[in-house]
């Protein structure tokens, strides 16, 4: 999360651009992690081969108990990826009314 750790709130929404390198169909999951490890677990279903953006409301993930939402540092997406050639990810970000938190795949090292 940019910035180290974002103050993400349910309310918000996990938005991005994915473009796969084979038609999509199986589910994805989507972990967010908390600064204690905790996690909050979701899936989608990518909905086209080409670009095409994603929402995910953060509402319908399960948050493991003592999820602290407001420390949230780490996005991960896990599938079968022998399924697909490529994956593209762009313009990842959680959204809603408070504002806009950018996700980066740079490390806090690397930034």
């Amino acid at each position: 999360v940019w910035g180290g750790r974002g103050p993400v709130v349910p309310t918000m929404a996990l938005r991005f651009w994915l473009k796969t390198g084979k038609a999509p169909g199986e589910s994805w999951r989507v972990i967010l992690v908390d600064a204690d490890g905790r996690e909050a677990t979701g899936a989608f279903v990518p909905t086209a081969e080409s670009w095409a953006e994603q929402t995910l409301l953060l509402a319908d993930l399960k948050p493991a108990a003592g999820f602290d939402w407001g420390n949230v540092i780490r996005c991960e997406f896990a599938a079968d990826w022998s399924l697909f050639a490529t994956v593209h990810l762009d313009d990842v970000r959680f959204a809603g009314p408070s504002g806009v938190i950018g996700v980066t795949d740079k490390s806090i090292e690397q930034r």
